[in-house]
């Protein structure tokens, strides 16, 4: 069965597995639930325990008006629905939902309320570079000649 794969921090991938129960239970790392949030015939297929066990904030789900009502915790699937299970994902449901979960979200609290903002592409690379006009950079650069000082001492 293909599924689109949803980690945090990540860009969606897909991927087949054999669809059975401990093979979707491996993919999102313990007991799992699905919810439908879309009128898609395709399910979000989570670890029930994600938000009890503090797995990270992964990506939000929004009503049709684009409001944040709940965040998916650690990392979950978007599978196809059959008559009666879960199946593949069709190249065109895959399609959109690589396109829906492709910026990585991080959760945040603002005023109180708690939100979801996606990700920039550097912190997920780790290619953060600082500014070494700025404050933080002359930082850094002051304690790098000390400790190199203190080496040259001993």
């Amino acid at each position: 069965m293909t599924v689109l794969v949803v980690e945090p921090l990540k860009a969606p991938y897909l991927k087949t597995i054999s669809g059975e129960l401990k093979s979707l239970q491996k993919e999102v790392g313990g007991l799992i639930d699905a919810t439908y949030p879309f009128e898609d015939r395709v399910a979000v297929v989570l670890n029930d325990e994600g938000k009890l066990n503090g797995l990270m904030p992964n990506r939000g789900l929004y009503n049709n008006d684009g409001n944040l009502y709940d965040i998916i915790a650690g990392t979950f699937l978007v599978v196809g629905l059959a008559e009666e299970s879960f199946c593949s994902l069709s190249e065109e449901m895959a399609a959109k939902y690589m396109e829906k979960y492709k910026t990585p979200e991080m959760m945040v609290c603002i005023n109180g309320q708690l939100g979801m903002l996606p990700v920039p592409e550097e912190w997920i690379k780790g290619n953060i570079q600082i500014d070494k006009k700025s404050k933080g950079g002359k930082k850094q650069e002051k304690k790098s000649r000390k400790r190199s000082r203190a080496d040259e001492e001993r």
